[in-house]
């Protein structure tokens, strides 16, 4: 099969070109990466803060705690923001939301204002992080999709090491301080990202549909039976997809509690993971930095390795799969259940795009992408 006949399968299944295709990756993998230079800053200028505000170790974590609520909480709002307003707009918005609050942290006169800028922070954090990865699953093809959300994981990972290597640099010169300064940055991605990248095409399809349907009604046009359930479905609350029946209720309650604990593990470690090594083991900022470099690559590693897997096992030997990913550390294998849950849950979806009835791309699509993305 030549190399042509491939791309234009690949746009007839998601009617996006490979450059459009990259050009969105790039974008979610950036964006990634900023959320995790964010929070890794935070896990690294820990204990200069609580020495400078004086603060006990439980009012340390209670600002890592602040900023986690936040980001559940923009992780919901903006992510019924983006289905309704659109991926794109949406995704430029959390980022200058979390790049402008992680920048002002800088200015934090005491610790509650700190608690209320880290909180604000994390609502477009959450925001952001997640909208990158159904904003790629829903441009790339199902054969592809699997390696594609692995790879916009390990956006999160360059982002932990980039915060090591400031800490090492920035940490012993400027302080703290200086190290949320370098949070505005990202700001310069949100240009790129507005103008440089289109809506997917599965989205418009779907406001175009619901539009359309809702046009005829009103115009006093009588819809048939699968038309009416069809604009029913388009007009749900976005979260109620999640319950749309019993297995797919049981299927979102899971995938929370795997969530839960995974993070619960991956953010209560990595927060006191820096102080513990400065502290209690006596490393120097640059040793101690380099030390998570390495343990942020084997992370990386993991995901690379476990999204290969899911694209060469997952279809034929799923218990394979799923027995490999148990044998090595927890700590490792949980960082790459994105890319290996979207492939996963993902590979019934995989017809070209033109043969999708709009049914199928609510109850199916929509739904199954926003419990990715809890």
């Amino acid at each position: 099969m030549s190399q042509k006949t491939i791309e234009e399968l690949e746009f007839e299944e998601t009617g996006v070109t490979r450059k459009e295709r990259w050009k969105i990756m790039w974008a979610s993998i950036i964006g990634y990466a900023m959320d995790g230079l964010d929070v890794l800053i935070l896990s690294f200028a820990m204990a200069a803060i609580v020495s400078e505000f004086g603060l006990t170790l439980g009012e340390g974590g209670m600002i890592a705690t602040y900023t986690l609520i936040g980001t559940v909480l923009g992780g919901y709002i903006f992510g019924i923001f983006a289905d309704w307003w659109g991926r794109v707009h949406t995704f430029s918005l959390t980022i200058i939301i979390f790049s402008i609050f992680t920048g002002a942290c800088a200015f934090a006169d005491n610790a509650v204002h700190l608690d209320i800028l880290r909180f604000l922070a994390g609502l477009g954090l959450g925001g952001e992080y997640g909208i990158g990865m159904p904003l790629v699953s829903e441009t790339w093809p199902g054969a592809k999709r699997a390696r594609a959300t692995a790879g916009v994981a390990m956006g999160w990972q360059a982002g932990a090491v980039l915060a090591a290597i400031l800490a090492a640099v920035v940490l012993p010169d400027y302080g703290w301080r200086g190290l949320f300064l370098v949070g505005v940055l990202p700001a310069l991605l949100a240009a790129w990202a507005r103008h440089g990248i289109k809506e997917p095409p599965m989205w418009v399809q779907r406001k175009e549909m619901k539009k359309a349907l809702q046009a005829r009604k009103d115009a006093g046009e009588k819809l048939t039976a699968e038309e009416e359930e069809q604009l029913t479905e388009a007009k749900k609350f976005p979260l109620a997809h999640l319950f749309a029946d019993k297995k797919t209720t049981i299927t979102t309650i899971a995938l929370t509690i795997m969530t839960s604990v995974q993070n619960f593990g991956y953010y209560g470690i990595m927060v006191w993971l820096p102080m513990i090594l400065l502290k209690e083991h006596g490393l120097t900022t640059k040793s101690m930095s380099g030390w998570m470099i390495v343990t942020v690559i084997g992370m990386i590693a993991g995901i690379f390795v476990f999204g290969w897997l899911c694209e060469r096992l997952r279809r034929q030997k799923p218990d394979l799969c799923n027995r490999t990913q148990e044998a090595v550390p927890s700590f490792l294998r949980m960082r790459c259940c994105h890319g290996v849950y979207l492939r996963q849950s993902r590979h019934a979806d995989c017809a070209p795009l033109r043969r999708r009835i709009p049914r199928l791309l609510l109850q199916r699509h929509d739904g199954r992408l926003r419990h990715a993305s809890l």
